[in-house]
């Protein structure tokens, strides 16, 4: 029997690496202990003088993972046993700025103690403060500016806090940074047509609706979570098959709309089934019905978005094609797309590829039943969206989330389904921590494509085009030779 129970703490040993803390049967490396916040076993490693700043095999730290671990205490801990509060990973944020993108203000102010640098910058030049402000955390953003944060701090794209509240429509966030001294935009008029230079005026997301007074508070409900430990590995697995949605918001370099619709829905349908059958657990009859309803009545939009996105591509292609025809002579017309075919694209009798398909539309098919108005809202965002800039249709998108799911969580409540409302609401602090991962990609994104023109510029290159190794003036110069 004993010789059993070495070789399971030898195993667990093997698995996590590094030194291990043995209590019973329980074993965590030291950052095992600091990924979990079990404050025991972080103490005994302290106690064995482990190095508390030494990365693991992912290049995270200790006290990264306590603060990812939403655990104060262990944060706590580690600082007074002296870890480094200004460490950083290998995207060069900080244990502050994580805080701030989690919306910890408890652990903000713990490492603010501590002397956490509130204007440290990552690889993109974002500080704390521009991550406060992209997660809407306004507590947060005061606390960084007392402790000295720089309110008028460009990141690699030129980018303020206050910009960033603007894009987001946060009309309460400029007004507090203003307050502080945070400046907004000037717009030149470079025809002097509008007299001296003004400030912009801050934008207000048209397509923003959240429900008034609804709020995702990552420190309420990271301690709901904790008192309900089975909602925990469920909702860490739906967060992490996320990926594909991620990767297909990333994608700016081709138009994948309808690959993003499917993974959208996907994750969607996915989060519903977690949601119902915690739902069905409690018995909450009203709020199984309504995730029912709102299954079904995505999958119509769903359906719809699809139809106008595939429409709108054979109607791009065929375009294409229209243009790319051009007038022959001879019998036949070699190279026409048929006998008597021009280049506007008709037919022997004058039709248009457009007049044809309406002409079937209105014969064959019944008429469309009119789409509702969030219906319509959701169809113009998707098709008005292009492959590099995806942004307006992400809000678009998250703020209908936001809407429905907030009609879960009333359903919930009225039925006093406390577990599904916890539920609901660790889906939607997800999808926010996911939203603030992707637009710091797309920003990674810009800033490497924009140091790929500079190089490119400097070797006299068009912006665009690579040099391979053997390649351009050698070229040039063999065929010069000839």
């Amino acid at each position: 029997m004993r010789r059993l129970t070495v070789v399971a703490v030898g195993v667990l040993a093997f698995v996590f690496g590094g030194s291990t803390v043995v209590q019973g049967q329980q074993a965590k490396t030291l950052h095992g202990a600091a990924a979990t916040g079990d404050i025991p076993q972080l103490q005994k490693h302290i106690d064995n003088k482990a190095d508390i700043n030494a990365p693991d095999d992912n290049g995270n730290v200790p006290i990264k993972l306590a603060v990812d671990a939403y655990s104060p205490e262990a944060v706590t801990l580690l600082l007074k046993a002296g870890a480094n509060p200004n460490v950083k990973d290998s995207a060069g944020s900080t244990p502050l700025m994580a805080a701030c993108m989690s919306g910890q203000l408890d652990v903000v102010n713990i490492l603010l103690e501590a002397k956490a640098s509130p204007t440290a910058k990552n690889a993109t030049g974002m500080t704390a403060l521009h991550c406060a402000a992209m997660m809407g955390q306004i507590e947060i953003v005061e606390a960084l500016i007392k402790a000295g944060a720089d309110v008028n701090a460009k990141d690699n794209n030129g980018q303020t806090a206050i910009m960033i509240a603007q894009r987001k429509g946060s009309q309460e966030m400029v007004q507090v940074l203003q307050q502080h001294g945070g400046t907004l935009p000037v717009v030149e008029d470079p025809y002097g047509m509008a007299g001296p230079a003004t400030q912009a005026a801050p934008v207000v997301a048209s397509a923003s609706r959240r429900p008034e007074g609804f709020t995702i508070d990552p420190n309420v409900i990271a301690k709901q979570l904790q008192q309900m430990a089975s909602l925990q590995t469920p909702l860490q697995t739906l967060d992490a098959n996320s990926v594909n949605e991620q990767r297909a918001w990333v994608l700016r370099r081709s138009d994948n709309r309808t690959m993003l619709l499917r993974s959208v829905q996907k994750q969607f349908e996915d989060e519903m089934a977690f949601v119902k059958k915690v739902a069905t657990e409690e018995k909450a009859v009203k709020t199984t019905k309504a995730v029912d309803d709102l299954v079904a009545a995505r999958k119509k939009r769903y359906e719809k978005i699809g139809e106008e996105l595939r429409d709108q591509r054979r109607q791009a292609l065929q375009e294409s094609r229209d243009t790319m025809a051009t007038p022959t002579t001879g019998r036949g017309g070699r190279g026409s797309r048929g006998r008597g075919a021009g280049t506007t694209g008709q037919d022997a009798y004058g039709t248009t590829p457009q007049q044809a398909r309406a002409s079937r539309r209105t014969t064959a098919e019944p008429p469309e039943a009119p789409m509702d108005a969030e219906t319509q809202a959701q169809v113009q965002a998707w098709l008005s969206a292009s492959a590099e800039d995806k942004a307006a249709l992400m809000q678009s998108t998250t703020d209908l989330d936001v809407v429905e799911y907030a009609a879960l969580v009333e359903s919930a409540k009225a039925e006093k389904a406390a577990k599904t409302e916890v539920a609901i609401m660790g889906l939607l602090m997800q999808r926010e921590q996911r939203i603030a991962t992707i637009r710091q990609r797309w920003a990674e994104d810009d800033e490497r494509m924009q140091r790929m023109q500079e190089r490119a510029g400097a070797n006299g290159m068009q912006p665009g085009m690579q040099q391979g190794p053997g390649q351009g003036t050698q070229r040039g110069m063999r065929r010069g030779g000839r």
